[in-house]
């Protein structure tokens, strides 16, 4: 449900022979990005990060909590790739942070700026980048010659 969980989807065409090489690139890379637990099941790639993931700030999945790569037959030979992720965890986090900035300051504007400095800008940080990189990895199986792009 926007706007905690963000969908993603492009048009391409793939032989069904490829889903499993697909979903391990996307897998391969979203570990290389940090992500933690993946699931594989028939045409679809879960994944499941840390609630408290410490680390990297700058790490691409430090503010996801979970995400789904599927491959949906459309029509012919048409087929889509759909990302869907969830982003609560900042939401949480940032609504703590603004009590606690209420909290300390007596003033409800001073948890009002909080909250949309630390929740909303990172959550339309978040979404950049994961759009940037649903493209990238879309694109470079495209070069790799394992797509070919319709849109």
């Amino acid at each position: 449900m926007f706007p905690f969980t963000i969908t993603l989807k492009r048009i391409i065409d793939f032989n069904e022979e490829k889903e499993e090489e697909i979903l391990i690139y996307f897998k391969k890379e979203l570990k290389a990005r940090d992500a933690d637990y993946f699931t594989m099941i028939n045409n679809e790639l879960r994944f499941k990060n840390d609630i408290l993931k410490f680390g990297n700030n700058l790490s691409l999945m430090a503010i996801v909590d979970s995400g789904i790569i599927k491959l949906n037959n459309l029509y012919l030979s048409k087929k889509e790739i759909m990302y869907k992720f969830r982003l609560i965890k900042v939401f949480v986090i940032s609504i703590l942070f603004a009590i606690f900035a209420f909290y300390l300051s007596s003033h409800i504007w001073i948890g009002l700026v909080t909250f949309l400095w630390l929740g909303v800008l990172n959550w339309i940080i978040a979404i950049i980048r994961n759009i940037f990189m649903f493209n990238e990895l879309v694109s470079n199986l495209i070069i790799s010659k394992i797509l070919i792009n319709n849109n």
